[in-house]
């Protein structure tokens, strides 16, 4: 719990002046989501087509972070099996389920977004990559629900707080899949497909500058409620931001211009033109077994 309580240091090689903005929180990943549900239609309107290597950066990652939580909740589970009064494993297991729950809008949208792309060019390149990530993340988080309900009444504040936390993300999320084009597809990845028609039924009332000034109060709604609410610390801070280098690659520089991310994620608009290329990088090393993905800072490490 200790180790846990710190940031992870930066594992992706990049200049100094990245360094310090090199990881990133679950919150600003919701932030991106929103962003990319809103400008969808535009997304995936664009003339570029997504390079596959680009995409699977987003899947390489996605898949390093899903085996770093389970091996987590492996450790938690054994924890609340056999406690200890000298160890309290709730301040480590909280970050690992905001970060799970945080992360699963990026999931759910970028999924969306990844399926109609595919059906616009009547192809399958991205589908079976967009389902593998949804289906891992949504298997990691029955496993948190299972372990949450199992161990409600050793830590009720804690319960009650991670399960505020399950119901603003679900909503947040079905009212941003609603701005999705493909609402037949939007439907596959929503949490409540009824409410996901209400709030689209309910966006046709808008024309499109009350639809920009809305959708803007909405993101900053959205993240003052999970910067206010929730821990300032992350479980996998580097590989958020190396999930979300792979998703923005994939999006037209001229198209992202135009829609420029929020105030909150300047930084990362002004670092793309180094993240399209870090990812490649990234990916070339992969091929030659030169990276590996490391294990969490919150395991105990092996001694020889």
């Amino acid at each position: 719990a200790e180790r846990i309580g710190k940031p992870a240091a930066n594992t992706l090689p990049a200049p100094t002046h990245r360094k310090a903005n090199a990881t990133m929180h679950a919150r600003q990943q919701a932030e991106i989501a929103a962003w990319v549900a809103v400008n969808s239609a535009a997304f995936i309107a664009s003339p570029k087509d997504i390079d596959g290597m680009l995409a699977e950066h987003y899947w390489t990652n996605s898949k390093a972070r899903v085996s770093r939580w389970n091996a987590a909740l492996k450790i938690f589970s054994q924890d609340f099996v056999n406690p200890s009064p000298d160890h309290n494993p709730w301040p480590a297991f909280e970050i690992i389920v905001e970060e799970i729950f945080l992360s699963e809008m990026l999931t759910r949208v970028w999924s969306t977004f990844l399926v109609s792309l595919d059906l616009k060019h009547g192809k399958e390149e991205f589908s079976g990559l967009a389902f593998s990530i949804f289906i891992s993340h949504l298997e990691a988080k029955n496993r948190v629900l299972r372990m949450l309900l199992s161990n409600q009444g050793k830590n009720e504040a804690a319960f009650d707080r991670l399960n505020q936390l399950r119901r603003q993300v679900e909503k947040w999320t079905d009212l941003f899949l609603a701005m999705a084009p493909n609402q037949a597809v939007a439907q596959k990845f929503a949490f409540d497909k009824k409410r996901l028609v209400d709030f689209a039924h309910e966006r046709g009332y808008y024309n499109d500058d009350q639809s920009t000034q809305q959708n803007q109060i909405l993101i900053n709604s959205m993240s003052r409620g999970f910067t206010t609410n929730f821990g300032k610390w992350s479980a996998n801070p580097e590989l958020n931001r190396r999930i979300i280098d792979g998703v923005l690659a994939c999006i037209d520089q001229d198209t992202f211009d135009s829609h420029g991310l929020p105030k909150s994620l300047a930084q990362i608009w002004i670092e793309k033109a180094h993240s399209d290329t870090q990812v490649l990088v990234d990916q070339l090393n992969q091929l030659d077994n030169q990276t590996a993905a490391s294990e969490p800072h919150f395991l105990p490490r092996k001694t020889k």
